[in-house]
């Protein structure tokens, strides 16, 4: 293990020994009410891929409570991306929708990828995509296919797919959040670099050039990095429209 996984590993557990303090209870509330409103009324929904930080809390870190958690994300299919925006709307849920509803369907479906659903300190983001069209597309029935079944009558990716949406979802994003990279070299720890090279190749990721952004981040070279996976100009044009019709 290099010195620079060391240093997050030991980062991690520092701050878990930190929250033992007050913090600790804000925290731990925050996750039993995300726990039991997932139980209480997501349960009857069908095929829902939790992914991210929901998922670390439980799978990297001793206690759930110790991952800060801002969301939950949630990856489904289209009848049910529906289906989860109305319930949410219904359940007196504020909401976010990357473009308006003047935008014709067709191009919304096209390319929006996620809506933000909020309510107290409770939010919840829906994906019917993992990430946007402009930046890399993942093959949604590839996605469904290599789902197993996890906690609270709810989906989850394996291993090596949490890895791989980790590294790309903090690349695209260019953040600087702490706990994201907590999450990345985590599961770098526990995965397998051979295993995570074929399912790139699964979903027709250019493995070489992940790899190349995965040394980038571990050397902190993201501050620096740009917003697409490939450059080239059909993600330009993409990108250019994207951001065009939110302001509509």
């Amino acid at each position: 293990m290099n010195e620079q996984l060391k240093f997050f590993i030991n980062s991690c557990k520092t701050y878990n020994e930190f929250l033992d303090g007050k913090l600790i209870e804000i925290s731990k509330a925050h996750w039993i009410a995300y726990r039991l409103f997932i139980q209480n009324y997501l349960k009857d929904f069908n095929e829902l891929i939790v992914y991210k930080g929901f998922w670390s809390g439980y799978e990297l870190y001793e206690k759930p409570y110790y991952r800060f958690i801002a969301d939950v994300d949630i990856f489904t299919h289209d009848k049910n991306y529906e289906k989860l925006r109305k319930f949410f709307l219904d359940f007196g849920f504020k909401s976010y929708f990357q473009f308006s509803e003047k935008i014709p369907k067709f191009l919304r479906y096209k390319f929006e990828y996620e809506a933000l659903f909020f309510k107290n300190f409770l939010n919840f983001e829906i994906h019917r995509k993992i990430l946007p069209s402009y930046y890399i597309e993942l093959d949604n029935k590839k996605l469904f296919k290599r789902a197993i079944e996890w906690k609270f009558n709810l989906l989850t990716f394996p291993i090596e797919e949490q890895f791989i949406i980790s590294v790309l979802h903090f690349h695209k994003s260019a953040k600087k959040n702490l706990y994201w990279l907590w999450d990345i070299f985590i599961l770098y720890s526990r995965i397998e670099l051979k295993k995570v090279k074929e399912i790139c190749k699964y979903y027709s990721i250019d493995y070489e050039r992940f790899i190349e952004i995965f040394e980038e981040i571990k050397n902190g070279k993201f501050l620096e990095q740009n917003r697409f996976f490939k450059w080239n100009f059909k993600s330009w044009l993409k990108f250019v429209l994207f951001k065009t019709l939110q302001k509509l």
